[in-house]
């Protein structure tokens, strides 16, 4: 058993910004439209793979970008078992096996091969048009089973299988978004009406969707991770609710700024402690711990803000990027400027420099690991140079030593290159 060092410290070194009020005006967005390549400017749905690369899912077919160039996929007739069934790309997910699931609003659901590029299709009933390829959203749960909001219900696909089974609304109305809570029950929402679904039986239990006495109509969900459940809504606000006390909405209401109720809040987006919404009058970000709001929105005469207020779609990618995609293209912001911090192996908050701190490289892998080569061939009291795996959560490090005497071992501590391939 490797013994995990709690050695690596937090340590404050410098501030980028003079207060977080700044970083909120001082926001710049760059922005992407068909003129940097993108298929068309009307974007649904955002993901980032594993290998980095992001994908959009737009009116007209679905992009990969590498951070220079699109490569777009198309529905095309020539090819039609290797190509997208309907170019309206309405959701996007990477599962927990690396595989990409592409909805679609008409040809149903689609794997991408990210290193071919072919599609490989999964239409329900593919001899005739069938209203349950109409798909909005896609939700993995902790099975590998995806749930996918269809126009008239819930659809469930098993990706081992290819299998699907039908769950037609109580009222045969469209299921947006699926959320699943913190006991694994699974929520919906149509129009009108608030759905708990029990994945055992297939049943469902319908919530009305009102505030004294007033109904509202249903354009978002999320339940963020303090198990506390967001309702955006067509133009009555933002509304709260516990999942154990469902049915019992509360206005939200911020100690500043307001949450427009005239406009739709499309998209309900949780990063960083913030919650962030995607309106059509702009983007509005809640701090959930302060209860402020904050606005962005589209000015003409300044190029740096959002390039229009429709907020369809928000993403924040493993760099801390935050991209907003709306009905007139794509949006890119370093959404939460943070301070500098060090993670020493031997700590020293002097200037006085340490040879167990000479860090010659370091690799983030698809799990979110940290890994850190030290090049040195040292050892310094009980502090070891070498590879380090570093727990981001815990805040620990876990020294892997040199054992020459095992030909499966490392066979130095001087550590100067880290690499993680495809498998």
């Amino acid at each position: 058993m490797k013994s995990a060092l709690p050695f690596l410290v937090l340590a404050l070194c410098l501030s980028l910004i003079s207060s977080e009020t700044s970083a909120q005006t001082d926001f710049k967005f760059e922005h992407l439209t068909t003129e940097q390549g993108l298929s068309n400017n009307m974007i649904w749905s955002i993901c980032q793979d594993r290998e980095g690369f992001m994908w959009f899912g737009t009116l007209d077919g679905l992009n990969r970008y590498d951070g220079y160039t699109f490569k777009i996929f198309r529905a095309d007739p020539r090819d039609p078992e290797h190509t997208l069934q309907h170019n309206i790309i309405s959701a996007i997910h990477e599962d927990r096996a690396g595989r990409l699931w592409v909805a679609t609003l008409g040809g149903g659901l689609h794997q991408v091969d990210k290193r071919t590029g072919n599609v490989t299709s999964y239409r329900i009933d593919p001899t005739r048009v069938n209203v349950w390829n109409v798909m909005f959203s896609i939700h993995e749960d902790h099975q590998g089973i995806l749930w996918i909001g269809a126009s008239i219900g819930i659809v469930r696909f098993d990706p081992r299988t290819k299998q699907y089974t039908l769950y037609p609304s109580p009222s045969e109305e469209a299921i947006g978004h699926i959320v699943e809570d913190a006991a694994g029950q699974l929520w919906a929402g149509t129009g009108k009406q608030l759905l708990r679904f029990d994945r055992q039986t297939g049943q469902y239990t319908v919530f009305p969707t009102n505030y004294l006495g007033q109904s509202f109509d249903f354009r978002s969900f999320y339940i963020t991770h303090d198990s506390m459940a967001w309702v955006g809504t067509a133009k009555s606000g933002i509304f709260q609710m516990n999942p154990r006390q469902p049915g019992q909405f509360t206005p939200y209401r911020p100690k500043n700024d307001t949450i427009n109720k005239t406009s739709s809040n499309n998209v309900l987006y949780e990063s960083g402690g913030y919650l962030w919404v995607g309106t059509s009058e702009g983007l509005q970000r809640i701090d959930q711990r302060t209860n402020q709001v904050v606005t962005y929105q589209a000015n003409p005469e300044l190029p740096n803000r959002l390039i229009e207020n429709t907020v369809r779609a928000i993403y924040r990618d493993r760099s801390g990027t935050l991209w907003v995609g709306t009905a007139s293209g794509l949006n890119k912001v370093i959404a939460h400027p943070k301070r500098f911090n060090a993670y020493q192996v031997l700590p020293t908050l002097t200037a006085i420099r340490r040879n167990e701190n000479n860090i010659s490289t370091v690799l983030e892998d698809h799990t979110g690991t940290v890994w850190i080569g030290n090049a040195g061939t040292f050892t310094t009291g009980d502090f070891q140079s070498g590879l380090f795996r570093y727990d981001t959560k815990r805040k620990l490090a876990e020294h892997i030593p040199a054992n020459l005497a095992n030909p499966n071992g490392l066979l130095s501590e001087a550590v100067r290159f880290l690499y993680e391939d495809r498998t």
